[in-house]
């Protein structure tokens, strides 16, 4: 099974590159997981202060950890845009967000500014960025968000606390091959398995098929696998590999195993990702789907209220 992470990060990848890749996912049946900025478009300003002054990635002092920044051309029609007007993004577009829910998808925060939480993160007051998506989110959805994605995975120890003390169910920033919980932490860990974008493997020159090829291996090798993308970056080259990564089907003999968790969903299919999990369980987040059949298997990654009770009293 696999889950289809999507950070929306700007007014341009959340309007103008979104339908294309929702209508990709209704052709195959598919949901998603997506964490979109809730705020505004950085400025010029920002950019070229926080870009060449930012310490967001800078970790010599145990400040901030994050991924590295991407390895591909500039997106040039995004610069213009974002440049010329930015504009605000999931407060600003409530519809748009209410649209993805009611197709069957997931939506949470991915920070109000991205640029200041992911270069600048040492120096804002953290509590209240997370305060001002929870409120946000609350406007949209009528109630609080119960995951996180931080901008550029970044993270640290102040943020980590503060995902607990303001009641995230889970946060998806530390690497990992499997959900966990961090020492001395109560929020759980939903770390991304396949850190490559299609753009990156573009930019080295691969095709279509092999890139898909690539996708399809790390997914079906392993028992639980998350992969992302952004859709700020989703041209009609990305969308052809995630079209091909969709069709590879082959027969598959159901494993016979399921768990029932308490949203009264059945959850059925390879069920690796289940097996040491009893009911009854609490949905935390992320759709996870069969890479063989396509078909949505539960609600996906399941966590046992009194196992992780008993962990954090531990």
């Amino acid at each position: 099974m696999f889950a289809l992470r999507f950070d929306i990060d700007s007014n341009f990848g959340l309007t103008r590159r979104l339908e294309p890749l929702l209508a990709l996912l209704r052709r195959f049946g598919i949901n998603a997981t997506f964490f979109c900025v809730m705020g505004r478009d950085a400025s010029l300003a920002e950019i070229l202060r926080l870009r060449i002054f930012g310490r967001g990635q800078a970790a010599p002092d145990g400040g901030a950890m994050g991924m590295p920044d991407l390895r591909v051309p500039p997106n040039l029609p995004k610069t213009l845009y974002t440049l010329a007007f930015p504009r605000r993004v999931g407060h600003g577009h409530p519809h748009i967000l209410r649209e993805l829910v009611a197709a069957g998808h997931e939506v949470y925060p991915h920070g109000w500014s991205h640029i200041q939480w992911q270069r600048n993160l040492a120096h804002i007051d953290i509590r209240q960025h997370l305060a001002r998506c929870i409120d946000a989110h609350a406007d949209i959805f009528g109630q609080a968000p119960r995951g996180f994605g931080s901008p550029g995975r970044v993270y640290n120890p102040h943020a980590l606390a503060l995902f607990d003390d303001l009641g995230f169910d889970f946060v998806g920033d530390m690497d990992g091959t499997q959900p966990f919980v961090p020492p001395a932490q109560r929020c759980l860990q939903i770390p991304v398995t396949w850190f490559k974008t299609i753009a990156e493997f573009a930019a080295e020159g691969a095709d279509t098929t092999t890139i898909a090829a690539s996708y399809f291996q790390h997914i079906t090798s392993r028992p639980f696998a998350v992969i992302y993308e952004y859709p700020d970056n989703l041209g009609s080259f990305e969308l052809d590999v995630l079209r091909v990564l969709f069709s590879k089907r082959r027969r598959r003999r159901h494993c016979g195993h399921h768990v029932q968790c308490d949203s009264r969903r059945t959850c059925a299919g390879n069920c690796h990702a289940f097996a040491m999990i009893p009911a009854p369980c609490t949905r935390v987040g992320f759709f996870l789907i069969d890479p063989i059949t396509h078909l949505l298997v539960g609600q996906p990654v399941l966590q046992c209220r009194e196992r992780a009770a008993r962990r954090r009293s531990d």
